[in-house]
């Protein structure tokens, strides 16, 4: 194996065949200068887009640390790859440990992650839902309590249809709740849905006429 440097930081490996061509006349010249640069490109190919292909996905390690909730297994992580939550951080759609964690019910370790990277709890995964959204789903109401004081914005962070927490919510019967993020963040009233509806739309019965609980909770939506 023949070896070369494309850049004085970067060591590149070819193979012997790209070498042989050396030992040319001048008509092959050109057609080594070509075969060199073709290796080149395979090789930079490897070296820097193979590791971001390999980031794509969540980290195996993370992935059931985040499932079981194992705090002390993702500093271990941490600790081999410093970086590893900044690259997630990159991935603009993915599912994030917050998501992993919301599934599962464990509110303590995704308050440890959004703590280390709060900018994670923003993030959509594959079928639009937010790490709220997905604490929400599961009735994990410790996450999103635990998120709220990390960021009170996050009640408007929209998924799939530009639904809001707040929306979802609306549409469940768990008014404490509704008025603690309604506390937190009274502009998330505002938000609209892709149909234009807000939250307090989405508190009228399909036949237009509210329940008790529904108008309780649309009275406290109007304030």
């Amino acid at each position: 194996m023949a070896i070369s440097a494309s850049s004085p930081n970067v060591i590149l490996f070819f193979p012997e065949w790209l070498f042989r061509s050396w030992k040319v006349d001048r008509s092959n010249l050109h057609w080594t200068w070509y075969r060199l640069n073709v290796a080149n490109t395979i090789s930079s190919f490897i070296l820097v887009k193979i590791p971001l292909i390999r980031y794509c996905r969540m980290d195996e390690q993370l992935r059931m640390a985040a499932e079981n909730g194992d705090v002390d297994a993702l500093y271990i992580e941490l600790a081999q790859d410093p970086y590893l939550l900044d690259r997630i951080d990159h991935i603009p759609i993915v599912d994030t440990p917050l998501h992993v964690a919301a599934n599962a019910g464990k509110h303590h370790f995704a308050m440890e992650v959004a703590n280390l990277k709060p900018s994670l709890a923003w993030k959509l995964n594959h079928v639009g839902l937010s790490p709220m959204h997905l604490a929400l789903q599961h009735k994990c109401t410790k996450m999103v309590r635990g998120l709220i004081t990390i960021n009170s914005q996050l009640i408007r962070v929209k998924a799939k249809g530009m639904i809001t927490p707040l929306h979802y919510l609306a549409q469940t019967e768990d008014p404490d709740l509704l008025a603690e993020l309604l506390s937190a963040c009274p502009s998330s009233i505002e938000d609209t849905t892709i149909h234009c509806e807000t939250a307090a739309h989405m508190f009228q019965s399909p036949s237009g006429m509210a329940s008790t609980s529904q108008q309780r909770r649309h009275s406290e939506l109007e304030r």
